[in-house]
């Protein structure tokens, strides 16, 4: 029987389990300046013939937002979002001032655009800076983020660079980011070893999220929907560039969503093989299946009695959207809006954000964390301690 926590009135559940529903502080917040960008790659949402971006309006008195900011004593700022930031007029400005309240910034942009000194000067004062970056194949990259050039991205991290040299500042850290399908997988040790001569210190690999409704959603699919032989060559590709990253002592991140989905399908081909009742049992845990009016196909594993999702992100984590929406997640719904006049630390421990920490704990998960692309499942036990550790060494 699930063990629920009242979100309205808290209650002692053993020694202080009602504090595990608010959090003062928040670690990392991912800031969208503009759901506007200059690029439709064909997996992203911005291609859809019907998407209008837009920028961030709703924050009147900026300086006031920064100083909210620090009092939940934020430790990094990514700016970010479904847009690219660096084709906003006032980009410069905004992390002006957050570099100047003391925050360590993170920027994620395709760096696609012609950029002149000033953008330079500013970018090399950044701590991190996760560049969008598919394939270093020429022809593929344009395929993919049409209407880029992945001769552009190179020279702009090499100017990026040199600004940091000029100016006395430490070179940002630069990180790369690929949404992972079956047209880039197999190239994926060219493009870390790439990475790597210039300069690259960390790899993402992305879960993708398939969206059907697309205009070019057919040239391209998870790599858990090839055929087998090509799967498992796909499979020695990612293992060989991981191997890569270790080899020269570099960080990578692979999304849980991605690992999951891999391994699903590995006991699937294998249950196929060996045990046909087995292979019910294991298609049950796999969560391949369209969610949402657009019709977005989620890869992860399916949670049993038990589980949730290992998610601390509603305690840790949130975005604020350029339409001023706040949520704890890329895959969750605005537990709040900034445009209604409430602060940042109102909407992060409001009775909706209450709720979904309560459902994480309990495992009675929504359809949103169910079908999660982006976090492995774990038991409700485990997450509740990690939340209240979490909470003792921030609180």
């Amino acid at each position: 029987m699930k063990e629920l926590i009242n979100v309205e009135q808290p209650v002692t559940i053993g020694s202080r389990d009602w504090d595990l529903l608010e959090t003062p502080t928040t670690g990392s917040i991912n800031l969208e300046f503009t759901s506007r960008c200059n690029l439709r790659c064909v997996y992203c949402s911005l291609s859809h013939p019907d998407y209008i971006g837009q920028d961030l309006t709703c924050i009147g008195d900026f300086d006031a937002f920064v100083k909210d900011l620090k009092a939940r004593s934020i430790d990094k700022i990514c700016i970010s979002g479904t847009g690219e930031t660096l084709i906003l007029k006032d980009w410069r400005s905004y992390c002006q001032k957050l570099l100047e309240a003391g925050f360590s910034l993170t920027l994620i942009s395709n760096f696609a655009r012609e950029m002149d000194q000033e953008d330079y000067d500013t970018l090399a004062r950044l701590s991190q800076i996760d560049v969008s970056c598919d394939t270093v194949d020429l022809k593929l990259f344009r395929k993919l983020r049409r209407g880029a050039d992945f001769r552009m991205l190179v020279y702009n991290m090499a100017r990026v660079r040199a600004a940091a040299c000029k100016n006395g500042h430490e070179i940002p850290l630069f990180a790369w980011s690929c949404v992972v399908t079956d047209q880039n997988i197999l190239g994926l040790e060219n493009y870390v070893a790439t990475g790597i001569s210039m300069g690259v210190r960390q790899f993402n690999f992305c879960n993708l999220a398939k969206i059907s409704d697309l205009p070019h959603a057919d040239s391209f699919n998870h790599v858990c929907e090839m055929p087998r032989e090509q799967f498992y060559e796909a499979l020695g590709a990612l293992e060989r560039a991981l191997k890569l990253i270790k080899g020269f002592g570099l960080k990578f991140v692979c999304h849980d969503g991605l690992l999951d989905s891999i391994n699903a399908r590995v006991n699937q081909d294998q249950a196929k093989a060996n045990d046909v009742t087995r292979q019910t049992k294991v298609e049950e845990r796999s969560s391949w299946k369209e969610e949402g009016g657009m019709g977005v196909t989620t890869y992860s594993a399916q949670p049993q009695s038990g589980q949730t999702r290992d998610c601390l992100d509603p305690w840790n984590y949130a975005i604020v959207r350029a339409d001023g929406g706040v949520t704890p997640c890329c895959f969750y719904s605005p537990v709040g809006s900034l445009s209604s006049g409430q602060s940042i630390n109102d909407i992060l421990n409001n009775s909706s954000i209450k709720r979904l920490r309560q459902n994480l704990l309990s495992g009675d998960l929504d359809t949103a964390c169910r079908t999660c692309p982006g976090r492995p499942l774990t038991d409700c036990g485990t997450l509740r301690e990690k939340v209240r550790d979490h909470l003792a060494q921030t609180g």
